[in-house]
């Protein structure tokens, strides 16, 4: 149950009228769902396809919101969060998901950036945030690249980190990311090893939609 005191709300976000009142969100509308674990209970995050989805739910930001789950409600969350993955992967297909990574600090070392990378119908989306180093994230951005603007994209694999190594055809369309600067003409992501059977399917499946969009 969320509390709100908002008198509008995107149509995607229904509501219904109460003492406290309910919202109602299509899945369609939702990007992915994750379950993570904290003694003694765990977080659902709920990440949504628009940024503005979420804009009148009291506290949440707009990449995401999280349902604080108490230890023994974990059994009845991860079954939850396991079925609407499930829904997610017949709909769209497992390349999908949402994968973090790491881009490299800058203001000498003072900025961290990190992020979520993902394929939405025809573009990669990157989120990208920073903030100071062990801070909140601040800056928020989205950055959306066609995979036919692409020169290569390619994984290559570490012992406990993997990089992700994005060239496109024209180095403006990454001039907004954060370490991008004019003598760089290919986007270096790090990722954890723990994601790269999900980052090999992304890269599999952009290189697919590349060549078929010539």
């Amino acid at each position: 149950m969320i509390r709100s005191r908002s008198n509008t709300a995107p149509e995607t976000l229904k509501r219904e009228q109460s003492d406290v009142e309910t919202f109602h969100l299509p899945l369609d509308q939702v990007r992915e769902v994750e379950l993570k674990r904290r003694m003694p209970g765990a977080k659902i995050l709920v990440r949504p396809r628009r940024l503005s989805t979420f804009e009148y739910v009291p506290g949440a930001p707009r990449n995401e919101i999280v349902f604080n789950v108490k230890h023994k409600h974990r059994q009845q969350a991860a079954a939850l969060v396991s079925h609407l993955q499930r829904v997610f992967s017949q709909r769209r297909g497992d390349h999908t998901s949402s994968i973090p990574f790491q881009l490299p600090d800058t203001n000498l070392g003072l900025t961290e950036n990190k992020g979520r990378l993902y394929l939405d119908e025809e573009f990669l989306v990157f989120e990208v945030s920073s903030g100071l180093s062990g801070g909140p994230e601040k800056n928020q951005q989205t950055v959306k690249i066609e995979p036919r603007a692409l020169e290569e994209i390619r994984l290559d694999r570490g012992v406990f980190k993997d990089r992700l190594l994005i060239r496109p055809k024209n180095r403006e369309l990454f001039r907004v990311m954060p370490g991008m600067y004019k003598d760089k003409d290919t986007l270096t992501m790090t990722i954890w090893k723990k994601y790269r059977a999900a980052a090999e399917r992304l890269v599999d499946e952009v290189r697919r939609r590349r060549s078929e969009e010539g």
